[in-house]
This record gives structure tokens, C-alpha cells and sequence, in this order.
């Protein structure tokens, strides 16, 4: 009796003798709550923790709001910059003031938990007031040099970049090149920024203005190069373009030694052997919306080669990296993001983004751990052998490089004609949700792949959920294949993926040896499901009204969809990338496009196919006569109940014309009422124009031109078998 008396007493305590018990506790690390602007802020909610799941950082729904301006969006994916999603996140605050953070986290039972952190921003123009900035320009032109500030004129960057100081602010004019005929130090304790004044012309997406100034670096070390600088360097690199002339070793910003708090803005990086290195695992870290382009050089070079804790990817573009290696490699990250990036074209036996864990060195069984790689553009080469797209694991098959809690998530991936596989997994806890893969013109053909590589343990408890595989199938033999599942696999689990093909007898859910799979609500399905034919664009696939995959998923722990819109969005879920949303009763009938055929049919011709698409799925009919309604409407297109309708009509005689008004009803009752639509065509007459005996061309031929036709041969100008072609017609008619 004591002890149940003692039992009773202890659930008491830990409930707190509420009745309830706190299902979501929010455990937040803020890297940053004050500095100067631009600010880079890490937020770290790894170790929130949930009584209904054991997995929190895969199974829980975390929304961020900023507290920023709500209008601004990132270039490639159009989001907004504002907020976020996933356990962990970043934000650049670029403008002065102070900043409510607000993190609300949800369980799937619906339970909430939310915390408020403050951010304080500080003016630049109050922290480098005075002489602690200083302008650099070619000539003496310092318009848009801040008040007070130091002016200098010159061409030489490592000359400017002599003058880094803590506190300091060196800005250099735009327009202006400048020369660095060697590396660019920043070699102190921030705070500091190295940046732009004047005007800017023509800012792209990310801002990045067309007129930055431009440092030409023609010598084979660092464009600017960050060395240690303790435990808070807190220096902000933005808004200046550096090109190289390719050579080898040569890298556009270089930081070594452990960094905290280095901001690459708004940066311009071309045609450099390694566009942005560390060579250490630095602590927040943070690359925003910069563009890496272009490298040169050879073996061992990257467009980018980082590690890390904290570090942040946000907004960028690297692409071109076929001169050198992979476009992203990331050789230990934990508690890092990748988001809202556009990533492409990698080199032959390389990837787009090679994630594994370990630089020279490595030591077994060492974690590389909580990584997210959401809403980015991931684009494989056309290079051959350029076979793997996404490489998460180990770098090669003889080292033991440990990965796990890893989240990929709304991205859109697309095959090129070297690709084979666009996502290999070799790592534990993995999420795959929601993403876009496009396959349509690889060699292989595969979305994803989960094996073993090398002495690494078995990759297990990978969650596939709610993605889109598609593959267009021309001119490609090896079909679609979703899933490839290798024998080491364990606990593989997969719901609510939707493949697609225009060819469904081509399109593979799963292949593989592994017997350790679980998989429920999966559909195969042709491409009539989106709401475009032919997908391109991620907005090709958003699912057509009353297509399959509406409603017909299981429940999962998946909060949002593709676009970020809430799911399930009526209490059921969709299978795809995609949740359908409806938003309000459906009212409006089908909207009917692209009538076959609209023009003349050649002579002869006495059938044809009449074909139309609707934007809705819809069942169509038609009337050879105008004024009939849908209801009384006889004729029904033999292949409709989609969004793509045709119907095969016979019986079509030369010289006549043909209209077919047709009307069609969407699953809702809505029909259309006016004769507006209609497939209006002609049969040609059989041609009645003579050949060259025919002299006065008026499609008969007499004794007279035959005669005449004669005379010409006589003279050579005609041959006999012309004549006897004349002769032909005279007798039988033209």
C-alpha cells in the first residue's frame, strides 16, 4: 500500500498536481541576441523534447516567425524570408531594431508549446560612425561614402584590406575594380565589416547589385582570407564581387582556424579553384545570398568545402563546378541547415552535394548529426558519369563516416542526362519528405537509393514520405524507379509517395533485396493527376481536382506540404509532394482549352481523332449541333473522366465542314451552358490542277494544248515523258 501511495505521489509531482502534463517542452539555443547589422542569428531547437514521440527533431512541427519585414522573399524558392520551418533555423536581420522571435511547436496530437527570444540590432552607421569607416575609390569620386568616414584613393585591395581593424568598417566604391595581386586578411576580433557605398544599379533576386565592386585576384592564394581569431571574430563579408583567373589553389574567401559568427553576404565569387573554404570546424557560420559560379583549376577544387556547427546556408546560388569537383561538399556539419539554395551542374564522378563526415582525418563511429536540407533547387549535370546527384554518407567505400538525424525536405531535384541516381542515402534517422523528384532524363532513372557503402553500419529508420517521382519516357528504356532499397537496409518505411510517368507500365514503386520495408498508401499513377501534362515546374505538379491522389494517404508525421501549406487540409491525407486545397465550394465549371484538330484535314482524310483538354477533371461531351445542353448532349468523348478528352469521328467526306460544340461537367455538377467551345474543321476537296499540258491553266486540257504540248518536245523543251503524263490527263481528266 506504501508503495502504491508512493507511486501515486511521484505521478503527482511530475504532473504537477494539474491534471496535465506538458506534452511539447521548447529547449531554444539563441547563437547571437545583439550586434550590429547585418546580424546572422542560429536558432537551435534540437533537444525540444515530446511525450508522444522519441523522435522530436523528425516528428514535430516547428514554425518560426521573425518578426521582420513580411514582404520580403527568397529568390528561389519564393518564400517568405520571415519564416521558416524545421528544428532549427537561421535569419539574417539587415535592418536596425529590435526583434521578437516567436517558436511555436506542435506534436501530431495537436499540442503546442511556444517561446519568445528577443534579437537587438544595431545601427552600422551608429558602431562605425566617424573614422572607423573608411571608403576606398579609384579616383576621387566618394559619393555615397558615409558622413565623417576616411577616404582613400586606390586600386590595390591588399593595400584597402591592410586597414581591418576591430570596430572598423571598410567599404569600397561600386563600380570600381580593384587588384589584389595577394590574400586579403582579416586577422582581428570584430566587430567588423568589409562592404559596398554608392548607389547600386539593377539588384538581382538576392540584391546583389549589377554594379558591385568588382577585386580581380590574379595570383593563387585567397581572395580575402579569415584566420583565428578566438572565440568571437564576428566579421560581415558583403556586397563585393571577386574574380579569379582560374588557377589552381586559388579560392575566392578562405577561413581558417575556428570562426564564430562569419557572415558571406550578398558575395559574387567567380571562376576560382574553391569558391569558399574552411578548414576547420567553425561555429556559425553563415554563407546568405551569395552566388559561387564558374570554377577553374582541376582536381580538388569545390565551389564550396565546409564544416562546422551551426553552420547556415541560406539563398544561395553555386553552380558550375565542372572544371573542378563537386559543387557542395560538406566534411562534418552537426546542427546545421541548407535551405532555400539552388545547387548545379557538378563535374564527371562527382556530386551536386557530397555530405559526409570527416576532412583528411576521421575517426570511426563519430557522428556527423541533425542536418537539414530543405527547399532547395538541386540540378544534376548532363555530363557523363556524372551518375550521383545527393551523396549523404560516407565519402568513399573504404572509410567509416558515421551520419545520422538528418531531414530532406521540399526540394526540388532534377536529373540530368549523366545522372543515375538523384538522392543516395547511406546514413541512420533519416527523413525524406516532400520533395519534387524529377528523373525524366537520367540513364537510370533511380529517385532515391538506401544501401550500405563501405564499413559504415547498415543505414536504418529512414521515413520516405509524401514525395513525387516523375519520369518522361522518351527515348529512355530503364523506366522510373522510385525507391531502391539495398539488402543491409533496415527499417525502411514508405506512405503517400506519388510516381508518375506517361507510361505507368514503366514506373517502379520499389526494386531491391531488403526485406526490412514497410510501405502503405503508395500510388503509381500517369501524369493526368497535375494539373500540367507535361510537368516542368514545381507548379506542374500540384494535383488536379478529384485526381486519385486526393484523400487517399495514410496519417503521417508530416506537417506541411511542398508549398508549405498545412496538411491534411480536411482531415485526410493526400498522397505526393502536393496537398490539394480547396478553397471554398467548387462553383465554376470546367475551363476547356486546346481544340484538335483546327485546321483542314487533306482530301481524302474520313476519320480523325477531336481532342481538348480541361483545367479540372471533368466528363465531356458533345453535339454536332449548336443550342444542346450538356444533359441532353448524346455523344460522350470515349476517353474523358480526366482533364485530357478525345473521341475518334468517322464518316468525314472531302469538301465538307465539320463543328462539334462540346460541354463538359467537373465532379462537382458544374457544367458549361454556352456553345462558346467548339472543334470547327474542314475536309479538302480532291485536287483538279492539271500538270504543265494544261497551257492556260484553267484545269482542262484540249486537243489544242496537246497539240501545241507536242510541238514544244519537237523543240526539246519538254521530255516524252512529260508528254505522255499530258497525254494521260487529256484522256482520263487532271
Amino acid at each position: 500500500m506504501r508503495k502504491l501511495c508512493f507511486f501515486i505521489l511521484a505521478i503527482g509531482l511530475v504532473v504537477g498536481f494539474s491534471g496535465s502534463v506538458n506534452a511539447v517542452t521548447i529547449n531554444l539555443n539563441v547563437s547571437k541576441t545583439s550586434g550590429v547589422a547585418p546580424l546572422a542569428v542560429f536558432f537551435d531547437a534540437v533537444n525540444t523534447t515530446s511525450i508522444i514521440t522519441d523522435k522530436p527533431f523528425h516528428h514535430l512541427d516547428y514554425t518560426w516567425d521573425f518578426g521582420d519585414d513580411d514582404s520580403v522573399i527568397w529568390a528561389i524558392s519564393g518564400k517568405k524570408k520571415n519564416f521558416a520551418k524545421g528544428a532549427m533555423t537561421a535569419h539574417v536581420f539587415e535592418e536596425a531594431g529590435t526583434y521578437n522571435i516567436l517558436l511555436t511547436v506542435k506534436d501530431a496530437d495537436g499540442n503546442i508549446d511556444t517561446e519568445t527570444v528577443q534579437v537587438v540590432v544595431s545601427d552600422p552607421e551608429v558602431v562605425f560612425a566617424g573614422t572607423k569607416t573608411i571608403c576606398f575609390s579609384n579616383d576621387l569620386d566618394f559619393t555615397g561614402c558615409p558622413n565623417d568616414a576616411q577616404q582613400v584613393t586606390t586600386s590595390d585591395f591588399v593595400t584597402a584590406m591592410s586597414n581591418v581593424g576591430t570596430g572598423r568598417r571598410l567599404l569600397f566604391a561600386r563600380g570600381d575594380t580593384f587588384t589584389a595581386t595577394g590574400r586579403g586578411y582579416i586577422n582581428v576580433a570584430g566587430p567588423g565589416l568589409v562592404g559596398a557605398f554608392g548607389g547600386c544599379t539593377s539588384p538581382d533576386g538576392r540584391g546583389i547589385c549589377q554594379n558591385a565592386p568588382r577585386i580581380l585576384s590574379n595570383h593563387a592564394g585567397d581572395g580575402i582570407g579569415v584566420t583565428s581569431t578566438g572565440d568571437a571574430p564576428d566579421w560581415r563579408i558583403t556586397n563585393l564581387e571577386i574574380t579569379s583567373l582560374g588557377i589552381t589553389g586559388s579560392r575566392g574567401i578562405s577561413a581558417r582556424g575556428i570562426q564564430n559568427h562569419l557572415l558571406i553576404s550578398r558575395m559574387e565569387l567567380i571562376n576560382f579553384h574553391g569558391g569558399i573554404y574552411n578548414f576547420q570546424d567553425s561555429n556559425n557560420f553563415f554563407v546568405y545570398n551569395s552566388v559561387i559560379r564558374d570554377n577553374a583549376g582541376g582536381q580538388g577544387g569545390n565551389l564550396a568545402y565546409l564544416g562546422g556547427y551551426h553552420l547556415a546556408l541560406l539563398g544561395n546560388s553555386m553552380r558550375n563546378s565542372t572544371q573542378v569537383e563537386h559543387v557542395l561538399r560538406l566534411f562534418h556539419i552537426d546542427n546545421s541547415i541548407i535551405i532555400n539554395n539552388y545547387f548545379g551542374i557538378q563535374a564527371t564522378d562527382k556530386h551536386v552535394v557530397k555530405l559526409h563526415n570527416g576532412l583528411w582525418t576521421y575517426e570511426p563511429g563519430n557522428y556527423a548529426e541533425n542536418i537539414i536540407l530543405s527547399d532547395n533547387v538541386i540540378e544534376n549535370s548532363d555530363i557523363s558519369g556524372a551518375s550521383w546527384t545527393v551523396g549523404i554518407g560516407t565519402s568513399s567505400s573504404s572509410r567509416d563516416e558515421e551520419l545520422r538525424e538528418i531531414i530532406v525536405e521540399r526540394n526540388h531535384l532534377i536529373q540530368g542526362t549523366g545522372g543515375q541516381v538523384l538522392l543516395n542515402i547511406w546514413s541512420k534517422n533519416t527523413t525524406i519528405r516532400n520533395n519534387i523528384f524529377d528523373v525524366s532524363r537520367g540513364t537510370s532513372n533511380y529517385a532515391i537509393s538506401v544501401t550500405r557503402r563501405g564499413p559504415v553500419e547498415s543505414p536504418k529508420n529512414v521515413e520516405v514520405h509524401g514525395n513525387t517521382a516523375y519520369g518522361s519516357l522518351s527515348g529512355i528504356d530503364s523506366g522510373v524507379r522510385f525507391l531502391g532499397i539495398g539488402e543491409d537496409a533496415r527499417n525502411i518505411i514508405a506512405r503517400n509517395n506519388l510516381v508518375t510517368s506517361d507510361n505507368v507500365n514503366e514506373a517502379t514503386l520499389f526494386s531491391g533485396t531488403s526485406t526490412f520495408l514497410t510501405e502503405s498508401n503508395n500510388l503509381v499513377a500517369d501524369t493526368s493527376v497535375f494539373v500540367n501534362l507535361n510537368p516542368v515546374d514545381v507548379e506542374d505538379f500540384i494535383l488536379v481536382e478529384g485526381s486519385s491522389p486526393i484523400d487517399t494517404g495514410a496519417a503521417v508525421s508530416v506537417f506541411n506540404d511542398f508549398a508549405g501549406n498545412s496538411i491534411p487540409q480536411n482531415s485526410v491525407w493526400d498522397i505526393g509532394a502536393y496537398e490539394y486545397i480547396q478553397t471554398g465550394p467548387d462553383t465554376v465549371p470546367p475551363i476547356l482549352s486546346t481544340p484538335f484538330p483546327t485546321a483542314n484535314l487533306s482530301s481524302g482524310t474520313t476519320n480523325t481523332t477531336i481532342s481538348l483538354t480541361t483545367s479540372e477533371i471533368a466528363n465531356c461531351r458533345y453535339s454536332t449541333t449548336s443550342g444542346v445542353s450538356y444533359s441532353l448532349m448524346l455523344n460522350t468523348f470515349s476517353a474523358t473522366d480526366s482533364i485530357a478528352h478525345s473521341e475518334l469521328v468517322t464518316g468525314l467526306q472531302d469538301g465538307n465542314n465539320y463543328s462539334y460544340y462540346v460541354k463538359c461537367n467537373d465532379i462537382f455538377g458544374n457544367y458549361n451552358e454556352d456553345d462558346s467551345f467548339v472543334i470547327s474543321f474542314g475536309v479538302d476537296l480532291v485536287s483538279t490542277t492539271c500538270g504543265a499540258a494544261d497551257l492556260d491553266s484553267d484545269g482542262d486540257i484540249t486537243v489544242e494544248e496537246i497539240t501545241d504540248y507536242i510541238a514544244q518536245w519537237r523543240l526539246g523543251d519538254v521530255t516524252m515523258g512529260e508528254i505522255m503524263i499530258g497525254i494521260r490527263e487529256w484522256k482520263d481528266g487532271c
